[in-house]
């Protein structure tokens, strides 16, 4: 066998050590393939092996192994079985048995777990080199990666918005980061009692399927999990997560242009009240002129009957009130009036 020959041999690890051969993979004329990556995170892997009903298994180790000269260069990738109880169902396979939709279970603010997938490690002909081969249709480092929890930004069909969620404590002046609370992680089993802190990264939204989506612990009863989608930030958290999105996003000054929006709603709405006002000293007016109209109508007929003419009837009624005004009183005025007749 030549040294163009890669081996990968996938071991079972049952009570810490290896209890048999999973199965092997044999890449002829192949000087770099892809394995998965080994690191202190919890890394899941799919594989299907003959005689074996688990599909899911979590990396332990990855191990190379350096060739004798002529043969193969190996790679042994140790794998414990992932076999939680309840089975794990990801969102996808919920739906598709349910008929229903992302956005019945999903909203803004809600937490669930994402499987963002793992970096890989690369093993040439030569070694295994994981942080010189730069290959793109491999999750690169810097991305998100893992199985990790976030915090639902926006639900489309069957694709969701996510922010995702770190223990690395953040620079103090990263605007684009919240922590969430302790009264929100306690409602977590997992997250609540890791005595982690956990940190929001509304710098890396991202859209993901609803086949990576998971619902997380709430809690353990009789040592069984349960998991549901029902936990959701504080209402503190709800201000803090669209804050830190606008920074995330790079919309500058989007709090200011927000203020001025509300300050010229509230003048819209000073505006339409002025508005609607004046509709009415308009209709006060009309009315008035109305009334103005029917008494001059009045006066005339009045100064006709009494034979004067209406202008001194206006003049009469013009001394009438001044001298009300000034004190003669009605008594006085009522004799001035007999007078006239």
């Amino acid at each position: 066998m030549d040294m163009q020959t890669i081996e990968v041999r996938y071991l079972k690890i049952s009570g810490g050590i290896v209890s048999g051969v999973l199965g092997v993979e044999l890449l002829t004329n192949i000087q770099m393939a892809s394995v998965p990556g080994s690191s202190a995170d919890r890394v899941f892997v799919t594989r299907s092996f003959s005689g074996n009903a688990v599909t899911t298994w979590e990396v332990v180790r990855v191990t190379a192994l350096l060739p004798a000269p002529g043969q193969p260069t190996i790679v042994e990738v140790s794998l414990r079985p992932h076999v939680p109880y309840p089975p794990e169902e990801y969102l996808g396979a919920l739906l598709s048995k349910n008929q229903g939709r992302a956005s019945h279970h999903l909203h803004r603010g809600k937490l669930v777990e994402v499987d963002f997938g793992h970096h890989a490690s690369f093993v040439t002909t030569a070694a295994l080199n994981g942080k010189t081969v730069v290959n793109p249709d491999q999750s690169l480092r810097g991305e998100m990666h893992k199985r990790r929890l976030a915090v639902v930004v926006n639900v489309r069909r069957s694709l969701v918005q996510v922010v995702p969620v770190t223990s690395i404590v953040p620079a103090v002046a990263d605007r684009t980061v919240f922590e969430l609370s302790r009264e929100t992680l306690s409602k977590l089993h997992f997250y609540g009692g890791s005595g982690k802190r956990s940190f929001v990264l509304c710098g890396m939204v991202e859209s993901v399927s609803v086949d990576r989506i998971l619902a997380p612990e709430v809690a353990h009863i009789q040592g069984v999990a349960v998991r549901n989608y029902r936990v959701v930030v504080s209402r503190s958290e709800f201000h803090a997560l669209d804050a830190a999105l606008t920074h995330g996003t790079g919309v500058a000054g989007y709090e200011v242009a927000l203020a001025a929006k509300d300050a010229l709603t509230q003048r819209e709405r000073e505006i339409a009240n002025l508005k609607a006002q004046l509709v009415t000293l308009k209709e006060e007016v009309k009315v008035s002129s109305l009334a103005c109209l029917d008494w001059q109508d009045a006066t005339r007929a009045l100064a006709g009957r009494l034979g004067v003419s209406a202008d001194e009837e206006k003049a009469f009624h013009s001394e009438l009130r001044l001298s009300q005004y000034e004190g003669e009183g009605v008594v006085g005025a009522t004799a001035t009036k007999k007078s006239r007749a």
